[in-house]
């Protein structure tokens, strides 16, 4: 990685900082957050809007993965600062569903509801496959758990 990423243009490096976080967090927690660092330094460095409210985000999911609620909002506000036009429906969604995940775990089901609906319409048009399914996956866990099970499999079957 560390010969790759130096050879890499700038915005393809910013790409793959950004894929290795996310990706990471199903192994490493600690890794997926310091590749989000790595990102964020990088899409500031480029001016790259998207990949810094992406970056955001996934510091966001961070904080959020270790249980520190108050500072994944702080990171997911400041995402949600860049607009829907600067940093795209696909990052946008992303960083509803992580909001959404946290408000699930602080018992405020309403807002969590709100968000996962946000997400799904700002996803509608989009193709990347691991964020909407991810994103769907965790309503539909939230559905099962609220035991709205009929609930869950239609969404389940509308969406996948």
């Amino acid at each position: 990685m560390k010969q790759l990423l130096p050879s890499q243009a700038a915005t393809k490096r910013l790409n793959t900082l950004l894929s290795l976080s996310f990706q990471f967090f199903e192994f490493s927690a600690e890794n997926a957050h310091l590749y989000a660092l790595k990102a964020l330094a990088e899409a500031r460095k480029i001016k790259n809007r998207p990949g810094e409210k992406h970056a955001l985000t996934l510091i966001g999911e961070y904080h959020h993965k270790i249980r520190n609620s108050p500072k994944a909002h702080e990171f997911l506000r400041k995402a949600d600062k860049i607009s829907l036009k600067e940093g795209g429906n696909l990052y946008t969604a992303y960083n509803y569903v992580i909001r959404a995940n946290i408000y699930l775990e602080e018992s405020q089901s309403d807002s969590a509801r709100v968000c996962f609906q946000t997400a799904f319409k700002l996803l509608e048009k989009e193709s990347h496959y691991k964020i909407k399914y991810y994103s769907y996956y965790s309503y539909s866990s939230y559905l099962f758990d609220q035991l709205q099970l009929d609930e869950a499999k239609r969404f389940w079957k509308a969406y996948t």
